[in-house]
């Protein structure tokens, strides 16, 4: 999927979440990676995510992926494949959540429309 495909709204909540002074709606010191791994999942379902999903990959050709996940590692997997910063938006596009490392924690954001 393409940038333009995602709505306006995903964009400026992201941007907005970057900055510094922004509050996070969750975060987890990144001293044990499984428990993070489960943190991630467990803020993705409660946010409403769902098991099929777009994650930002970073790449300028590529830059959403589309995920269907079970409930095995997939967050894992995606932070080895993608990195630790994660941004994903729900399949019907209703639906952002955001993961960033920081020094010593991770902290996470989310958007329902």
């Amino acid at each position: 999927m393409q940038d333009d495909e995602i709505p306006d709204w995903v964009r400026l909540k992201v941007s907005e979440w970057m900055r510094s002074d922004s509050s996070p709606d969750s975060r987890i010191d990144d001293e044990v990676q499984d428990k993070v791994d489960r943190w991630i999942e467990k803020f993705a379902h409660d946010s409403g995510v769902g098991k099929r999903f777009y994650c930002r990959t970073g790449l300028v050709f590529f830059p959403w992926l589309d995920c269907e996940v079970d409930d095995g590692d997939w967050v894992r997997e995606l932070r080895l494949a993608i990195g630790n910063d994660l941004v994903i938006v729900s399949r019907d596009k209703k639906v952002a959540v955001a993961f960033f490392q920081e020094e010593y924690e991770y902290l996470a954001f989310s958007m329902a429309q």
